[in-house]
């Protein structure tokens, strides 16, 4: 429904919200398949929105169940959310997050790289 307000005054300061990349190996890596996908879900938890920046990022979110809310503009979408002070997940093939960093830099934005590669256990020489 539509509310009319008028005579507002002043600003409401929002502070910017800290941008997740939960950086995906890239294909020739293992892809989605060496992806932490329990991590992967923890971290869409603590998001209020969640974008996808590459192929084997949007395949290791869809086995999750997890739809994304941007897989378009996310660059621009998580620079718009760290504004209005949504925390935002973005899911990124490990060879895309350098240009979703240099955007994020660009505007002074905090953010923190979580790697979701799966780690496998080493065993012991004998």
């Amino acid at each position: 429904q539509d509310v009319g307000v008028c005579n507002i005054q002043g600003v409401i300061k929002l502070d910017p919200a800290k941008v997740v990349i939960g950086k995906v190996p890239n294909v020739q890596d293992g892809g989605s398949r060496t992806t932490n996908l329990a991590r992967l879900r923890k971290q869409v938890k603590e998001a209020r929105l969640v974008g996808t920046l590459g192929t084997e990022a949007l395949v290791a979110l869809r086995q999750t169940g997890i739809a994304a809310d941007y897989v378009h503009g996310v660059r621009e979408a998580a620079v718009e959310a760290a504004y209005c002070g949504l925390p935002m997940l973005v899911v990124c093939s490990e060879d895309k997050v350098s240009l979703l960093v240099q955007r994020l830099e660009e505007e002074n934005l905090d953010y923190e790289i979580v790697d979701l590669r799966r780690r496998i256990p080493v065993s012991p020489k004998l």
